[in-house]
């Protein structure tokens, strides 16, 4: 069996992410959400044979998190350490156009896709949890 763990306190990304994982055209997954004392915890046992589907689609689903939730936060951070020199509206609107961009961009020019997969993929197969706040950040 293997069993993963995902620890986050925004509702909305619990929510998206128990809802995705439950989605997943898997068998043999066992979805439970759980408060444990600072976190709110999805907690994904696996009892099946093929561990390379299983981490391939739970990295999948993690990787579109990411860049759903986190991209235009991690842009807005960056800008506003970065760039603190432009005024307030000036990082306003570049900080738009990053966001525009992003999602503008084809699938066939997705390698911070493939990049940011790999290495959730990495994650989920050599560890039993994640922050995933912290693993953004990091």
């Amino acid at each position: 069996m293997i069993s993963f763990c995902i620890k986050n306190n925004n509702p909305v990304i619990v929510n998206y992410l128990y809802n995705s994982i439950s989605l997943l055209n898997i068998d043999d997954i066992i979805l439970t959400q759980k408060d444990f004392s600072k976190y709110k915890n999805i907690i994904i046992h696996y009892i099946g044979k093929n561990s390379n589907e299983f981490y391939n689609e739970l990295a999948n689903v993690i990787c579109e998190c990411i860049i759903k939730y986190y991209e235009p936060l991690l842009i807005k951070n960056a800008l506003r350490s970065n760039y603190f020199y432009f005024d307030l509206e000036d990082i306003k609107i570049i900080e738009q156009n990053c966001n525009k961009f992003t999602k503008n961009l084809s699938d066939d020019f997705d390698d911070k896709k493939i990049c940011l997969w790999s290495d959730i993929l990495k994650y989920i197969i050599n560890n039993k949890s994640m922050i995933l706040d912290r693993f953004c950040l990091f």
